[in-house]
């Protein structure tokens, strides 16, 4: 039995993966579907696996009742940001399209102070700092894009 802090580290691995095959799929497929077609396949799929995990586990999602609120997030929050996504990897390497991707939770960190009205710790603005600099020295590499 793994605990926490495994089970949480195996979580995170597993959550790259997918993320990282997301868009080595869609740098694969996004001449052959236009990037609508195919943010709409992703995303059937993944709700027919999601709502038989809740029915596997019979638990009860507030969709009905907070339906406005679920159809913004999902609209920009999956269909908006997944099809810009896949519309952006006609143009640029899965490889480059993940490291821009890494900056999402800097510009999230960056927001907070501004939307939450929260203060952000020291140490998070040092981990963002160190983010943006391994992020820099990635894009900036002459290695081949092979993506």
């Amino acid at each position: 039995m793994l605990n926490n802090s495994k089970k949480g580290l195996l979580l995170l691995i597993v959550a790259t993966l997918f993320w990282s095959g997301n868009y080595i799929c869609g740098r694969y497929l996004s001449p052959a579907l236009p990037p609508t077609l195919l943010n709409t396949i992703r995303w059937a799929i993944s709700a027919l696996i999601l709502f038989g995990m809740i029915r596997a586990s019979k638990q009860k999602l507030p969709l009905f009742s907070k339906w406005k609120e679920f159809s913004l997030l999902g609209f920009i929050g999956i269909f908006v940001f997944s099809t810009l996504t896949y519309e952006g990897l006609t143009l640029v390497s899965a490889s480059r399209a993940g490291m821009i991707s890494a900056l999402i939770p800097i510009f999230i960190l960056l927001c907070i102070p501004i939307v939450l009205k929260e203060k952000v710790s020291s140490r998070a603005w040092i981990g963002s700092l160190i983010s943006i600099v391994g992020f820099y020295f990635l894009f900036q590499s002459k290695e081949p894009d092979f993506g």
